[in-house]
């Protein structure tokens, strides 16, 4: 099993979001899921507004949660952002912004996509194991992958959108923990 090989040319060259709502939407990276015993992709949705490149991207709150099969790549669903799916109350407005994304300070274009690419690879590694519910605390191979996913998705995480990953993966987080030990 290999759940990334179709998803990661896909994410990118940016195709994998071909499909979604507007083209004004910035997409989080995939948070690994497991629901009714299947492994599912779930990626974070929200409206974005570009400011001048030095600035960043102006984010909003999420619109939706959107699934995705990790084989395929193809979408399962699209969730309404909620308190439910997406952890924090979404307010009645659309437009309430949550701040700037932009690389961190000293990090470049290169660095960032070699830290997208490491924790991806890193996923390669880590999603059969998860999606199985292993524990494999003292597997080395996992363990440096789960370090180098931790290492590599700090850096190249939306701040902005670090309380919907927290609970949008709360078992990957969880689970990752335990196999970095």
């Amino acid at each position: 099993m290999n759940p990334m090989r179709i998803l990661k040319p896909k994410l990118m060259t940016g195709s994998f979001f071909v499909d979604v709502e507007t083209p004004s939407s910035h997409h989080g990276f995939p948070m690994p899921v497991v629901e009714q015993g299947r492994l599912r992709l779930a990626v974070i949705s929200c409206p974005e507004r570009m400011l001048a490149p030095e600035f960043g991207l102006l984010l909003f709150e999420p619109m939706f949660l959107m699934i995705y099969d990790p084989e395929s790549g193809e979408r399962i669903e699209a969730r309404v952002a909620s308190a439910d799916t997406v952890g924090l109350p979404v307010g009645g407005e659309r437009e309430k912004r949550l701040g700037i994304d932009r690389l961190a300070a000293g990090q470049s274009a290169e660095s960032y996509l070699a830290d997208e690419r490491a924790a991806l690879d890193a996923m390669d590694i880590l999603l059969p194991a998860f999606a199985e519910g292993r524990m494999t605390n003292g597997d080395a191979t996992l363990r440096a992958a789960a370090r180098t996913f931790q290492k590599s998705f700090t850096r190249i995480s939306e701040p902005v959108l670090a309380p919907y990953y927290a609970y949008v993966g709360r078992e990957w987080f969880a689970w990752l923990a335990e196999v970095a030990k």
